[in-house]
Parts: structure tokens; C-alpha cells; sequence
């Protein structure tokens, strides 16, 4: 019998006929094979909690598939509403979440989390049984992207019985499917690729012939959980985000009976995602070379930096941290073990390098990236003034350093011209509360019109509107209070303007300053702005300490989901392109 008496309750979250279809069509059909549903060993006490909308819940009765699947186990509804247009539809999937799990650590059942765009290899409910009669609480899956309109097709081929049948893949067929029509945001995280993903969450090396890959990962699916072995539950995660999040650590913590997939053989489960259901830049920018990524020893160093950060940040709870360590074998072929040997070998030194102290070296080369990207100056006219060109030629990540001499003032420009629009993009620093005292005055972050002085730091000015980082929002030289000051090692600053309306929004660590709320228009910092600006951040030395600043532009990277309706600088289009990409300013005072 499986480890809780009241059995196994399988959830799935969804709304709408596109994932009302993917449900029927893709889980339901793989549920069905005889490793999964059909092998429950107590499915009178099982349950599929189905969280949806009436509309949808009356659109399954008459499935075929829905009632090849009631036959087996009983679902049960658990009504949520039709989220509107302008809600963040990532945060109605956790209130979707947060009232499952409820009900699961209500009836102490084992939590079994699906999506409705998931196929389960053969086999996986009986590995989940196994698991559970060992005595593991949790299970986790590695999380990767598969491309929807390449994969799908071929796996509806492989169903020639219809509706009400079941779908039988075996789990290396399905990761034959998988490596094949990988997303191009899994395909970021190949780290022997020039285009390695700037915030890694996943870094992966390839097998010989394209048989596999070895995973590091901080991003995990929670697949299983057994809830009868938790006498608290929280659900702090479900009111700012998703449940892939700190969920698991909050509920757990540094759990041993916490079991991790490490071989796709054992247990396997795709998630598709069509293109156009990820941020355009994806597409575009994400697999473009670049030359720090490139070039042999500096590249490495980059990439191992960009590790270390992330491991070292705030974006990742310490079980996270801890399980990046693990190795990870998604194959659709035999490997020699020889291989794999060699393989985790390899990563392990990557991971281990990534865990330890910097060395003098990785410290040489990424002062040698940074110093090429801050030496690309943009041109600026003799009055010290943004120059009218129309800025930077495309927005990019760029990670900074407050290092400038006493009387040195900087501002760097992160896009082209803002004409239109929403947009939202995220400044993280990991010590600028911290560093050497008190830097959070030197710090600022806001907009500013082309006659901005880049001798001033943004708010000086009565065409600069900024927030410093010790709780002050500036324009024409006057502070005014307005939110909290950055205090902590790693502090997340928000920033979200609507040039429609001419109304700018500050925010901290996920928390919009003052109880604004940008996608509703509400309580902005700054009203009446003009329509043409451009999204800055200013710097300067008091003589206190030096900051990191990693800002971030690309959706990929950012922390928090964007308000509904605000988009990525990445996707402004600049009027003419100047001579350089990137946009540091230095001014020299006296």
C-alpha cells in the first residue's frame, strides 16, 4: 500500500478551452497508461482535484478521455474563477495551488502536481508509489521546456487508438521526443554554448550524439508530496508566487527524505510550451552569441561568474542551493557509464569551482568583461546632456559597479528612447545596504528627459524623477519620503512606468512602495512625466563603500512577474541607432 492511507490525490490548475484541450488531449492520455493511473494500488481513496471554472468543468463531462478517466479515479471540482484579462495569470495559477493543496494537507493525502501542458511517461505513478512506501515526503522532477508545435504533433502520431485510449510512452521515448524539440528557454542553459543564459537556472552539458543531456539545476518541479508528514502548512509562497518557488523550503526546509530525479529512467514527465507564449525577446536575442561567452578562458570565467552569483543571491532558497549540486541524466539512449562518468566529472568540477571561493583568475577575467562593457561609452554632447540620438541601440542586462573616485557622479542609460508605452525592468544588488557602511544614498534609480545633466544624480533635476535606495523619491532636488530603505544583503528594487499616462511606480522586493499598483493605474510615485524618457540609474561615491548593481532588463531574468500590460525595454524599438550598444556615463567633477 502507498505510504498515506487516504491515497494518492493527483491536482491539475488550468481555465479556458486552449489548456482545457491540452489537459484532455496530452496528461489525460498519458495518465492513462498502464504504469500510471491504472497501477494506483488504493484508488478508492485517490482523488484528481481539478481546479477550473464551471464553464470548463462542464465542458470535461462528456469527454471521452474524462470519462476513460473517471472510470479509474474520481475527480473532484474545485470551482476558481475565469481570471480577468488584466490579471497575472502566473499568480492565478497559485490561487488555483494554494486551494488544492489546502485540501490535500486537510485530508493528510500524498499531493501529486501535474499541468494540464504534461505528458507522464509510462510508468511514473508506480515509481511515485515506490517512492512513497520508502518513506520520501517529497519528490522533484527537474523543470525544462519543450517546444509545443515540434513535439506534440509527433506524440498525438503515436496515439493511433483515439479518445478514450491511452497513451504509452516509455520514458526514453519521450525523452527522444523531448531533446529533440528543446525550447529556446532550455536552450540557454547549454554551457558550452556562446549565448549561456545570463540568470542560469539550469546549466547542461551534452552527451556524444545527442543522446542526452547531464543537468545542474535550480529549477524543480515538486511533483510529489506527502502531506500527512507535515503538521504545518504554509501558503506564503501562492500570494506573490509560483509554487516551483521557495514553496517546498518553506514547508520542509532542509528535508533528508527529500528524493530528487536524477535518471529519466527512473520517472519522466515533459512540459510543452508553444513560442509564443514566452517574451518575444526569447526568440531574438536569446540564442545570439556573445563575445564575453565566446572567447576561451575569459568565456568560461563569465559563465562560471554568472554561476556564482546566482548561487550566492537571494533569487534561491538554501534546498535549492543545496540540491544544485546534484547531477541529473535525461537520456533517450544507452550512455556508457564511462561517459556519464566523465561527463558528471566535468560538471562537478564547473559546480564545485562555482561553490567555492573566487579565485585570482575568474577574478582577472571578469574584471576584463566588465571593464570592456563599461569602456564602451556612449557619446555625449559638451553640455555634459543625454545625447538626442536616440540612446543605446538595444537594451541588455548590465552588471555595475559603484567604484568611482570622491566626485566622480555616473548614470547609466539601460534602453533607446521611451515614446509610448509600458515598461518594467529590475535593478537587484547583493551589498548595496551592506557594503562599507551605508551606500544606499549613492544609489538611484527612475527616468530621465535627453537634457538630463550626467553630472547629477537622477531626482537633482526638475527633469529627472528617481527613488534612492534610502527611501526617498527625488524630482527638481526635493526628497520626500515614499517606501522603505534597502537594509538587506540582497534587495530587489522594482521599477514600472507608464508613458501613456505619465506615471511612474516604485517598488521593493516584490512590494509596490505606498500600496500602488501599477496595472490598475493606482497611486503612481510620479504623475504628469513627459512622454519621451529614458530609464537610467545613477551612482555616486560619498566616500562609503561601493555597490554591485545588476540591472535587469530581459523578462528572463527578472525575479517577480511584470504587472499585467508592462513589457520589457528589451522590445523598444530605438528611432536611429547610435554607434554602441551599451551605455555607461562618466563625468569627472572640477
Amino acid at each position: 500500500m502507498v505510504n498515506s492511507q487516504n491515497g494518492f490525490y493527483f491536482t491539475v490548475v488550468f481555465w479556458g478551452q486552449e489548456h482545457r484541450e491540452y489537459f484532455l488531449r496530452l496528461l489525460v492520455p498519458s495518465l492513462l497508461s498502464p504504469g500510471n493511473l491504472p497501477s494506483l494500488e488504493n484508488a478508492s481513496a485517490s482523488r484528481f482535484l481539478i481546479c477550473t471554472t464551471t464553464k470548463d468543468w462542464n465542458a470535461l463531462q462528456a469527454d471521452l478521455d474524462f470519462l476513460a478517466l473517471q472510470r479509474i479515479i474520481k475527480p473532484v471540482f474545485l470551482e476558481i474563477p475565469m481570471p480577468a484579462h488584466s490579471d497575472n495569470k502566473y499568480l492565478a495559477m497559485s490561487a488555483g495551488h494554494k486551494l488544492a493543496t489546502e485540501k490535500v494537507f486537510t485530508d493528510r493525502a500524498c499531493g501529486v502536481f501535474l499541468t494540464p501542458d504534461l505528458v507522464v511517461a509510462d510508468g511514473g505513478v508506480c515509481t511515485l508509489q515506490e517512492l512513497a512506501l520508502a518513506g520520501k515526503v517529497v519528490v522533484l522532477c527537474a523543470a525544462m521546456r519543450y517546444t509545443y508545435e515540434g513535439a506534440v504533433p509527433e506524440i498525438e502520431a503515436l496515439r493511433p487508438d483515439g479518445p478514450g485510449k491511452p497513451l504509452v510512452l516509455s520514458p526514453r521515448r519521450l525523452a527522444n521526443i523531448a531533446l529533440r524539440h528543446m525550447h529556446v528557454e532550455s536552450l540557454r542553459y547549454d554551457w558550452d554554448a556562446p549565448w549561456f543564459a545570463e540568470m542560469p537556472f539550469s546549466s547542461f552539458l551534452r552527451a556524444q550524439g545527442n543522446q542526452g543531456i547531464l543537468i545542474h539545476n535550480f529549477n524543480w518541479a515538486p511533483v510529489f508530496v506527502d502531506y500527512a508528514k507535515l503538521s504545518e502548512h504554509r501558503v506564503d509562497t501562492f500570494e506573490h508566487s509560483t509554487m516551483d518557488a521557495d514553496y517546498i523550503y518553506q514547508n520542509f526546509g532542509d528535508c533528508q527524505d527529500i528524493h530528487v530525479i536524477q535518471d529519466s529512467d527512473q520517472f519522466l514527465l515533459i512540459s510543452f510550451t508553444k513560442k509564443e507564449d514566452l517574451p518575444g525577446h526569447l526568440d531574438k536575442m536569446a540564442l545570439q552569441p556573445s563575445w564575453e561567452k565566446s572567447w576561451p578562458l575569459i568565456g568560461y570565467y563569465w559563465k562560471l561568474h554568472k554561476l556564482r552569483w546566482l548561487l550566492t543571491s537571494g533569487s534561491i532558497d538554501p534546498l535549492k542551493r543545496k540540491l544544485f549540486r546534484l547531477p541529473v541524466r535525461l537520456h533517450c539512449g544507452e550512455i556508457s557509464e564511462s561517459e556519464w562518468r566523465l561527463l558528471e566529472k566535468r560538471a562537478a568540477t564547473i559546480v564545485t569551482k562555482a561553490l567555492s571561493r573566487l579565485t585570482l583568475l575568474e577574478w582577472l577575467c571578469t574584471r576584463i568583461v566588465r571593464f570592456v562593457q563599461s569602456s564602451t561609452m556612449w557619446p555625449f554632447s559638451q553640455l555634459n546632456q543625454v545625447d538626442s540620438r536616440g540612446g543605446p541601440s538595444e537594451a541588455s542586462n548590465q552588471e555595475i559597479m559603484n567604484q568611482a573616485g570622491v566626485g566622480t557622479y555616473r548614470i547609466w542609460v539601460m534602453s533607446p528612447l521611451l515614446t509610448s508605452g509600458k515598461w518594467y525592468w529590475e535593478v537587484f544588488s547583493s551589498n548595496v545596504g551592506t557594503a562599507n557602511g551605508m551606500v544606499a544614498d549613492t544609489v538611484s534609480v527612475g527616468v530621465i528627459a535627453h537634457d538630463h545633466s550626467i553630472r547629477r544624480e537622477i531626482g537633482c533635476m526638475k527633469n529627472g524623477w528617481g527613488w534612492r535606495c534610502d527611501g526617498y523619491k527625488m524630482n527638481r532636488g526635493r526628497r520626500t519620503s515614499y517606501g522603505s530603505p534597502v537594509h538587506a544583503e540582497d534587495e530587489l528594487i522594482m521599477i514600472a512606468v507608464d508613458l501613456d499616462s505619465g506615471a511612474l511606480w516604485f517598488g521593493r522586493n516584490g512590494d509596490w512602495f505606498e500600496s500602488s499598483d501599477p496595472m490598475h493605474g493606482k497611486d503612481p510615485a510620479f504623475k504628469g512625466l513627459p512622454s519621451s524618457l529614458y530609464p537610467a540609474v545613477s551612482s555616486k561615491h560619498g566616500g562609503q563603500g561601493t555597490a554591485n548593481l545588476h540591472i535587469r532588463v530581459t523578462s528572463d531574468s527578472w525575479t517577480y512577474k511584470p504587472p499585467h500590460g508592462f513589457r520589457s525595454l528589451t522590445e523598444v524599438v530605438p528611432g536611429r541607432e547610435p554607434s554602441v550598444p551599451i551605455s555607461q556615463v562618466s563625468a569627472k567633477v572640477g
